[in-house]
């Protein structure tokens, strides 16, 4: 029987292993940029200026329509399908257009590489992948790994670990509840006991859409 601490050393070992080569093998499939300022509990809009959707991603974003469980977020994507439809693309500008129309202004953009856990909350990720799953139940208690057509998160802390979200190396939200969507991409997502609880969101993605909670 693998004790805590051994289960919690194989987790890191594999969760680095896992992201290391999600990371270098969609270096070239996803521009990954630094934000300029992090999102704060006041209502307000960042929105990446990299920001790219194609018209060759519209079929994947009309798969992930039915897995979003927020009302605003599956808005705000129905909208960027509607106008990749008929420009061909939607970047940083049709977004802000998006946000206006729909008087969305407590979300924030962003396109590459997102990190969220807590102690306590909801992580998940679509699709799941059978054996991922099996091998990740293993070493942990349960999520998966690998492409990710929309995944989410809303953590909300705990006893043991705080809240916490970060975004192209930029921390977006410390020791506070937040939550997210990710679209089109590749990553991983779990539930574990670390000394507590825990459970993590990482991984890299065309669309990040993040708030407070």
């Amino acid at each position: 029987m693998v004790d805590i601490m051994q289960k919690k050393k194989y987790w890191l070992v594999f969760g680095a292993v896992v992201i290391s080569l999600l990371m270098i093998s969609s270096a070239t499939a996803i521009n990954v940029i630094e934000t300029r300022r992090p999102v704060s509990s006041n209502k307000q809009v960042y929105i990446d200026p990299n920001i790219c959707l194609t018209r060759g991603q519209v079929s994947k974003l009309q798969q992930a329509i039915p897995y979003i469980s927020d009302r605003q977020d599956k808005a705000i994507v129905q909208e960027i399908i509607q106008r990749i439809q008929i420009k061909g693309k939607v970047d940083s500008q049709d977004i802000s257009n998006i946000v206006y129309k729909l008087n969305i202004y407590d979300r924030s953009f962003y396109t590459g590489f997102v990190s969220a856990s807590g102690g306590a909350g909801l992580v998940g990720g679509f699709p799941i992948h059978f054996i991922r799953a099996l091998i990740f139940f293993i070493f942990a208690m349960g999520g998966s790994f690998g492409t990710i057509l929309v995944g989410s998160w809303n953590v909300i802390g705990g006893t043991h670990n705080v809240p916490n979200c970060e975004i192209n190396g930029r921390t977006i939200f410390y020791s506070q509840p937040n939550k997210g969507l990710a679209l089109l991409g590749f990553g991983i997502w779990g539930y574990g006991y670390w000394g507590g609880p825990d459970c993590s969101f990482s991984g890299l993605f065309a669309l990040i859409i993040v708030s407070p909670v």
